[in-house]
């Protein structure tokens, strides 16, 4: 930087200077005229401050320039930048330079004036830092600046209505990447004629170029079910408002009776490359809840549009067969397996842990079922279990499994995908490989790490996937009868007795375990109940409210034993009364309040209680909460229920 102060002043004004000295040092040594003596000092006078006054206005002018130019990322933040008011002062508010919107607001030029001179306000103390002169509201903004061991300040008045943030622009227009996917191509197209295939698929591509058009959305069909669509952000408010109509547009197209849903996978991220990685991440939760929704992921965050109405079959087991033989390769190059479900058992999850256990000692590896206390419903079960000599030692509690795991174990999770709900979560800690394997919507807190991930939300169970996957397995495995009753059991509790979420897959499965000795006549048995939870029930009902038209809640009694169970049958019962379609039901266990949520026909109950931390399906689901009374329970659950009214 040149030090020298005479570099702020122009070689013209330099020039001028040295020919009016010239010329008055000429009239002085020439003219003896006092006249002419007066004459030229009043012209040097006068062109001297007028270079003085013009190196002071240059001189602020390059450190106002050198300001800006320091401050530049501070101060891009808004579009135009140029017309939003600014002053450059010392410490002491003098004003050095000011812009030509700060000339233009307080109708002066203002350099050498205090700023609180000119503008009388602008110190005065003002919680969100705003200050209103000539009738409009500005907001002040101030940057600290230093040169040469001096301190300057830069001054902004912003207009809070009319000056627009750079990052409102950029965030508008930057690129938002969407990948759209017919749920269930493969069942659309599989079984119907050419022609009709066509038809359909065309009806599809018609509406989401249509969907795409008004939002000025780049459309372009990747793979036979799949479509890329990009587009500006700011539509996307626009598309959340409408709550994504193309999916139930979509859902009621009905060419030769196909009924085709869509999943709509939506990422946010500060580039097309971060859009993209975010897509893939919501189109992985979409599929695993269900399909037919949009699902918004915006950093770590998503949202969640639509969602199955309704059970959808799947008749493709190509999946199973992949996954069984995936899963043999990681038993056989394992030292132990162990297995575990979710706390508080059920037949589904017991039965399935089991179903894997005959494919493990099948391989011949030591193998462990880790379990929790069990219900009083299982407790009879559990015993017939351990009486068997393969299953002797092998069923074992939580902190057992910790003392026998090694690095080379695997851990294999069933009717479950959820860190917070499985047997043992140190256990799964410990696990350096863990399979997954379950049944139910997938959420936003589900195990990540998994080197094998089974997620079928279509499936009646998870007995259900594990029975396809023995079959698999080795055409020579063989069930012992109490593993094939588990199995059966399993899938008869899920499917109410096989009569919701049944399809072709579940009674072939239900046929294959037949073959193994399962016996539907013992499996009743299990499920038949003591005298005092029918009374308990019976209480469930007999005090039920309904707080909607067609939606009933009730409420446990206090320390009746197996109230989990009492809860899920009453749920059950009360959706079966006329004008209930849908039912909640508390029941208390320690200092939890369990909630256990029926529907048919009704509210999607997963999305309702999703939302007090719940999951499961639509039509069958729970939750558990934690430090609160039934009273707070049941305000939480009816806000949801409106919530989800509204949504």
């Amino acid at each position: 930087m040149n030090k020298n102060p005479l570099h702020h002043i122009s070689l013209k004004k330099i020039v001028l200077f040295i020919l009016t000295l010239v010329f008055c040092f000429g009239i002085i040594r020439y003219q003896k005229n006092y006249t002419f003596y007066a004459i030229g000092l009043v012209l040097f006078v006068w062109l001297f401050s007028h270079i003085i006054r013009s190196y002071t206005v240059e001189k602020w002018a390059i450190i106002s320039d050198r300001a800006l130019s320091s401050l530049k990322d501070e101060i891009s933040s808004y579009v135009d930048t140029v017309n939003i008011p600014m002053v450059l002062t010392d410490k002491r508010q003098v004003i050095r330079w000011n812009n030509p919107a700060f000339v233009g607001l307080v109708k002066k030029e203002a350099s050498s004036h205090r700023l609180t001179n000119v503008i009388k306000d602008f110190n005065k103390p003002s919680k969100d830092k705003s200050i209103i002169y000539g009738g409009t509201k500005f907001i002040k903004e101030v940057f600290e600046y230093k040169e040469k061991k001096k301190t300057y300040f830069l001054y902004r008045m912003i207009d809070i209505k009319n000056d627009t943030p750079a990052s409102t622009i950029y965030q508008n227009y930057l690129g938002v990447i969407a990948v759209i996917l017919i749920d269930n191509y493969s069942e659309l197209t599989s079984a119907r004629e050419t022609l009709s295939r066509a038809e359909v698929t065309y009806s599809i591509e018609k509406m989401l170029y249509e969907f795409a058009k008004p939002i000025n959305g780049f459309l372009k069909k990747t793979s036979r079910d799949k479509y890329i669509l990009v587009f500006e952000r700011r539509y996307l408010a626009g598309l959340i408002q409408s709550k994504f109509e193309i999916l139930d547009r979509i859902s009621n197209i009905n060419v030769d009776g196909a009924k085709p849903t869509i999943s709509i996978a939506v990422g946010i991220g500060n580039s097309l490359k971060d859009s993209y990685s975010s897509a893939q991440k919501s189109l992985d939760l979409a599929i695993g809840r269900g399909g037919n929704q949009a699902v918004i992921r915006r950093k770590d965050k998503f949202s969640f549009y639509g969602g199955p109405k309704g059970s959808i079959i799947r008749s493709s087991k190509v999946k199973s067969r992949m996954l069984s033989h995936a899963l043999r390769n990681l038993i056989e190059q394992c030292d132990k397996v162990f297995i575990m479900g979710h706390t508080t058992p059920d037949f589904d999850s017991l039965g399935s842990a089991m179903g894997v256990a005959a494919c493990s000692r099948f391989v011949g590896k030591p193998t462990y079922i880790v379990l929790e206390p069990p219900t009083a419903s299982l407790d009879e079960y559990i015993d017939k279990v351990k009486s068997h000599e393969e299953y002797s030692g092998k069923i074992i509690s939580p902190p057992e499994s910790i003392s026998l795991v090694t690095p080379s174990s695997l851990v294999v999770i069933v009717d479950t995908q959820i860190e917070t709900l499985v047997a043992s979560s140190e256990l799964l800690r410990l696990s350096e490989t863990t399979v997954v394997i379950d049944h139910h919507l997938k959420g936003t807190n589900n195990i990540s790490d998994a080197i094998l991930y089974y997620h079928e939300p279509f499936a009646s169970s998870t007995a259900e996937l594990v029975t396809e996957i023995i079959q698999y397995f080795d055409d020579a495995i063989h069930l012992l009868p109490v593993e094939a009753e588990a199995l059966l059991s399993g899938i008869s509790v899920d499917t109410k007795s096989f009569s919701f979420k049944t399809g072709v897959r579940t009674f072939e499965a239900a046929s294959y375990l037949r073959k193994f000795g399962a016996d539907t006549t013992t499996i009743k048995r299990y499920f038949k109940n003591d005298y005092e939870t029918v009374i308990a029930r019976a209480e469930v009902i007999k005090s039920c409210e309904k707080i909607d038209e067609h939606i009933a809640i009730g409420f446990c009694p206090r320390g009746i034993k197996s109230p989990q169970l009492v809860a899920a049958q009453a749920a059950d019962t009360l959706i079966s009364i006329n004008g209930i379609s849908t039912s909640f039901v508390f029941s208390s266990q320690d200092d939890d309040i369990l909630i256990s949520g029926r529907s048919i026909d009704g509210q999607n109950v997963q999305l309702i209680l999703e939302r007090i931390g719940g999951g499961g399906h639509s039509t069958i689901a729970g939750a558990r909460l934690t430090g609160v009374t039934y009273d707070e329970a049941k305000e939480m659950l009816i806000n949801a229920i409106d919530k989800d009214k509204k949504s």
